[in-house]
């Protein structure tokens, strides 16, 4: 964190963006990956622009989409069994943020 400020300058913008592959855990106090909570903070000493969190969408050839179709069943039931994260699910952040103005 000292290395980003020191090398921004006063007011300067920060656009960055991390990997994210599970579901949030133990909100809001996740503070030890790369979660909003732990972005948050992380990055505490910047004023925040935007953030964004990446969906994980089906997009993609139409082999793709026809496979996604085809596993559709299994992700119904984990949503009704509660398998997998639901609306907490991200594959990362977009974050743009400012550095203080000194």
């Amino acid at each position: 964190m000292s290395e980003i400020l020191r090398v921004l300058k006063p007011g300067g913008v920060l656009i960055g963006s991390t990997p994210f592959l599970l579901g949030i855990h133990d909100a809001p106090h996740d503070y030890f990956r790369f979660t909003s909570h732990g972005l948050d903070d992380f990055f505490h000493q910047f004023e925040q622009v935007s953030r964004n969190s990446r969906r994980p969408l089906v997009t993609g050839s139409p082999r793709q989409v026809r496979l996604a179709a085809c596993l559709f069943p299994l992700l119904l039931l984990g949503a009704v069994f509660r398998l997998f994260p639901r609306d907490d699910a991200t594959t990362g952040y977009f974050f743009v943020l400012r550095a203080p103005a000194e």
